[in-house]
């Protein structure tokens, strides 16, 4: 599907979709396809129960894509952004995966400036980057067993 390619995902954009529907929270579909959740953070991001297998479920799903490189971008300024990246780092490693994870400073101008597949369902970053997919929607379809029953609301 990706093979080749450089993917840069966003990663609290992904790895939120993807706790929210470990925790049975509910999930959107939008009209423009992309699974999104209404978890909200400004500033502040907890690490929670899901969060490992989460992150575990993203690695799975990305090296199953084969992209030529990945690199995993965790906004800087939210707290907690270096223990998230470092487990993205460790778990990644642990699987074997080549991913990369770093935080940085103003991840969504990086995204929508970027020439490289991105990876989230921010509607502004979409708005403005060039090649995307939905990775939260592809990781959760593809583990759909676990994760079910999922609470979706179909506004597509």
């Amino acid at each position: 599907m990706m093979n080749a390619r450089h993917l840069l995902v966003d990663g609290l954009n992904v790895i939120t979709t993807i706790e929210v529907a470990l925790a049975r929270g509910v999930l959107l579909l939008g009209r423009d396809s992309c699974l999104r959740d209404m978890a909200s953070f400004h500033g502040s991001y907890r690490l929670v129960q899901e969060t490992g297998r989460a992150v575990e479920i993203l690695v799975d799903v990305v090296d199953s894509l084969r992209p030529s490189e990945v690199t995993v971008y965790i906004d800087r300024p939210v707290s907690n952004s270096g223990r998230l990246a470092e487990i993205v780092r460790t778990i990644a490693s642990g699987k074997g995966s080549r991913i990369q994870a770093t935080t940085a400073d103003r991840v969504d101008e990086l995204l929508k400036a970027s020439t490289a597949v991105v990876a989230s369902a921010d509607s502004a970053i979409l708005d403005e980057c060039g090649d995307w997919l939905n990775l939260a929607r592809i990781s959760v379809e593809r583990h759909h067993t676990e994760l079910e029953p999922l609470w979706l609301l179909d506004l597509s």
